[in-house]
């Protein structure tokens, strides 16, 4: 159980960790990007859309994230070149690029994005070729009400580390 700024409790299945009245789910199974919007969409969630520095802070640390990870996020330009935009429709608020990223190399559609943690451990972003394969982080809004085998968490964020201010 998570605890949204209105005070309302929300849940999470079992395998998805809650932040921020959502949930997250990291999926180390590689998939081209279409296929791996699909399975999110399948779980009744999207590719994560990531809005501010806590929320990127809090997928790197508290979701399983690996330093050696590539995995695709929800950010694409595929309607339009250099004009991104996140697969759920939300607007683009932040972005946590690698240096020189986007790079749009020439003569290939780099038109998807992951998080390129094999040359970035902290998790910095760059476009990619939405048909190579890579793991997914899907996320979804957490529930009011728990289903079977939901998962609650009192303390949203500490799951996996010692919180400092508990």
């Amino acid at each position: 159980m998570i605890y949204t700024g209105n005070d309302q409790p929300s849940f999470c299945p079992s395998h998805w960790v809650p932040y921020g009245g959502n949930c997250y789910y990291l999926v180390r199974d590689k998939k081209m990007w279409r296929d791996a919007l699909a399975a999110c969409h399948r779980e009744g969630g999207d590719l994560a859309s990531i809005h501010n520095i806590e929320e990127q802070s809090f997928i790197i640390s508290q979701t399983g994230y690996l330093p050696t990870d590539v995995l695709w996020i929800g950010l694409n330009d595929q309607r339009n070149q250099l004009l991104f935009e996140w697969s759920d429709h939300s607007h683009v608020t932040f972005t946590q690029w690698l240096t020189g990223e986007p790079s749009h190399v020439t003569n290939i559609q780099e038109d998807c994005v992951l998080i390129r943690g094999k040359v970035s451990p902290d998790g910095r972003w760059a476009d990619h070729t939405c048909e190579k394969t890579y793991g997914y982080i899907c996320k979804k809004a957490a529930s009011i009400s728990p289903a079977a085998g939901a998962h609650t968490e009192d303390n949203p964020g500490c799951k996996l580390v010692r919180c400092p201010f508990l």
